[in-house]
């Protein structure tokens, strides 16, 4: 599929893409110490993870990961929020590339599935 360089056309394709497409689009680097254990780099985010905020206001803070907003590609995470002008306390919005993935939830037996290792193809001398 070839990408466009129209933002329209680039922004129409986000903003009517299908959820399992963008649940892919939602994700967020892993710590190196957890990309050994795990054999990723980036992971898809889901609730449950643990994980560290690197850019912005809250950089440095960590939490667990509450609620994810595959629409608004956008995660919360707990004990982060935000008071409003009357006063009432709101969670925050952070988007999953500002994130990194510290602990994931390893329930999940789909998330983590080994990779099948393919057989290394014989190549084919030229005459």
């Amino acid at each position: 599929m070839a990408k466009s360089k129209k933002p329209g056309k680039s922004r129409k394709r986000f903003f009517e893409s299908r959820l399992h497409e963008l649940q892919k689009q939602c994700s967020a680097p892993v710590a190196k110490d957890l990309r050994a254990e795990l054999g990723k780099r980036t992971i898809i985010v889901k609730e449950g993870d643990k994980a560290k905020v690197l850019k912005g206001s809250h950089k440095g803070r960590e939490g667990k990961i509450t609620k994810v907003d595959y629409r608004k590609n956008s995660v919360f995470i707990e004990n982060l929020n935000r008071k409003k002008a009357d006063g009432k306390e709101i969670p925050v919005r952070i988007r999953p590339s500002n994130i990194i993935i510290v602990d994931a939830d390893t329930k999940d037996a789909k998330r983590f599935k080994e990779k099948k290792e393919k057989a290394p193809k014989a190549k084919k001398k030229k005459e």
